[in-house]
């Protein structure tokens, strides 16, 4: 009934439920308005669905909002008091929860196809580095990041020089911490030199936290990751893809 979107995990953009993630189970029609039949939880544990309008829906799912879900479902069943209401809520989670690791587990186990790209980022922001990592790869991507990517015994500076070299894009990761670091700033100065010889871009800065801009990177477009991930996400593929 609706091409665009599959039966399984949803995430709703708009209305009462905003933010959270359910699983699609089927379709419905009432006054010509397309519903769809959502469950928030195990369809097979729930006892109950919701009707709703499926231009509030979407397949796609960011790491991000698996996370924010997963932090708003935490507090709301902290603070409920009604134990029916409270099982529903752990329903809810434990759904969230599976669709987290499952994530994570397929990341790490995809083939290795499309466009290479190195996330230069400080230390003090891997956590951020991850999220965007599993996304990168969840969208069919070939991110490259020092936690996975460097094995054991092996030169740090070797394999993040290789790291780059390989890359179609370099990711910089514009924070506090980042640009004030010695080795993002290493990484990044040698894919500007680059970019001066080729006439091709290579480096796009990405904005996590309100922070003073590296004067070399002043001129250029950043992507601003600090209020709406989701749609700063989506920007940076169509960016790529057309920069490719």
């Amino acid at each position: 009934m609706v091409s665009y979107l599959e039966y399984g995990p949803v995430i709703c953009l708009e209305g009462s439920f905003k933010g959270q993630i359910g699983y699609l189970d089927d379709f419905d029609e009432d006054n010509d308005k397309i519903l769809g039949i959502v469950y928030f939880g195990n369809p097979l544990l729930c006892s109950s669905y919701f009707l709703i309008p499926v231009n509030y829906l979407s397949n796609s799912i960011t790491m991000h909002d698996i996370i924010q879900c997963k932090e708003k479902l935490a507090s709301r069943i902290s603070r409920q008091k009604d134990n029916k209401n409270k099982s529903q809520l752990l329903l809810e989670l434990e759904f969230v929860n599976t669709l987290f690791y499952e994530r994570h587990i397929t990341t790490h186990t995809l083939s290795k196809s499309g466009l290479k790209l190195f996330i230069s980022h400080s230390s003090q922001d891997k956590g951020y580095a991850n999220l965007l990592y599993a996304d990168l790869k969840d969208a069919g991507c070939i991110p490259w990041l020092d936690q996975w990517d460097i094995l054991g015994g092996q030169s740090i500076p070797t394999e993040i020089e290789k790291g780059i070299d390989n890359s179609d894009f370099l990711l910089i990761l514009l924070s506090k911490n980042s640009v004030t670091s010695s080795w993002v700033r290493a990484e990044w100065e040698s894919s500007i030199w680059d970019e001066n010889q080729d006439k091709q871009v290579r480096v796009i800065p990405i904005l996590i936290e309100e922070c003073t801009i590296p004067r070399f990177l002043k001129t250029k477009k950043y992507i601003d990751f600090r209020q709406d991930y989701g749609s700063a996400f989506r920007e940076l593929l169509y960016t790529i893809d057309k920069l490719k």
